[in-house]
């Protein structure tokens, strides 16, 4: 579990490089519906085909993408929708605040002490913003807003941080870096255009940050990495492992087994079909393995419950059979 990841260095993705470019052959260069579960690949990608047959079995045909990565052994174990996982951006809600957080504390602009009371409702500036939780979290502090994904937290003390700052941290967790894959795109991560914009930005919605399902992955693995020896990292690695034990990513809880993750649910602001859709996230690792699931009008509690059937079904050994724990109520 102490190998890095292959984000660090190129040549092993090229078991990815080579999935994708035969997603994209001449025998099927029609653009893949994103309902339609795609004949897993495994003789490209290298992984006992039942491993790979089972997560997109688990996925079934919704929208979306989800990709399972072995941190240790360095390998893309199943990748469920290329085109959706590499090359086309997202608003990455609140898997965010994983960014927001680490930044704080990497630059001391947070401490223990620092509080805020989220009553649903606050003004910032002369403008209004909301958190998910009908009547508000009550009083939280860092580890709490990560763990309950507390927007009006992140709202409030994220006022201390340059945006510059949170660009800089962004990239130090491998947002904006190229992507590595035919046909991959980067994430777009930029300055924000208004005060608006830049509280936006803080937890992931607004115009200033669009990412892809790999970029989420990446974030996590890379988070994963730097909590040995960057206390940021640890603070922010740590609050991921009581997301799942009993804030907003519970469905993805498996007993007997350390899942460190987050939740994300992001509106999605170009449909014609529905006023306010959302797309939902999660983001993980367990044992040897991460996974990230983007579900296209899900939530970020319908993505953590994908993810851990997925880990549930991937894992070796595989941990004792339990049924879900019904989520606590709060909505990322």
């Amino acid at each position: 579990m102490n190998a890095s990841p292959s984000f660090d260095r190129s040549p092993p993705l090229l078991l990815l490089v080579c999935a994708l470019a035969l997603a994209t052959a001449p025998a099927a260069r029609a653009r893949p519906s994103p309902h339609a579960s795609p004949e897993p690949r495994h003789a490209v990608l290298g992984v006992d085909p039942r491993e790979n047959a089972r997560v997109h079995a688990i996925f079934g045909a919704r929208a979306g993408a989800a990709i399972v990565y072995d941190v240790v052994r360095d390998r893309i174990v199943s990748v469920v929708h290329p085109p959706f996982a590499f090359s086309v951006v997202h608003p990455p809600g609140s898997l965010m605040k994983l960014v927001t957080a680490f930044a704080l504390l990497e630059h001391g602009l947070v401490s223990d002490a620092d509080v805020v009371d989220c009553t649903n409702h606050l003004t910032i500036r002369g403008n209004s913003y909301t958190c998910a939780v009908k009547g508000g979290h009550g009083r939280v502090n860092l580890h709490e807003a990560i763990v309950r994904s507390c927007c009006s937290f992140f709202y409030t003390i994220g006022q201390r941080l340059p945006p510059r700052l949170w660009l800089a941290a962004a990239r130090e967790l491998g947002l904006g870096a190229p992507s590595p894959f035919p046909g991959g795109v980067r994430a777009q991560v930029h300055l924000p255009r208004s005060p608006r914009d830049r509280t936006l930005m803080l937890v992931g919605e607004g115009p200033a940050v669009r990412i892809t399902p790999w970029d989420a992955l990446h974030l996590v693995v890379r988070l994963r990495r730097l909590a040995r020896t960057n206390s940021a990292a640890a603070f922010v690695y740590a609050a991921m492992r009581d997301v799942v034990e009993r804030g907003t990513g519970q469905a993805a809880r498996i007993r007997g087994v350390d899942v460190r993750g987050k939740t994300g649910t992001s509106a999605w602001l170009h449909s014609s079909e529905h006023p306010h859709p959302t797309h939902g996230w999660f983001a993980a690792t367990a044992r040897n393995l991460a996974v990230v699931v983007y579900v296209e009008r899900g939530t970020g509690d319908d993505a953590a419950l994908l993810a851990g059937r997925i880990l549930r079904a991937l894992l070796d050994p595989p941990p004792p059979h339990a049924p879900r724990t019904p989520h606590g109520g709060e909505k990322d």
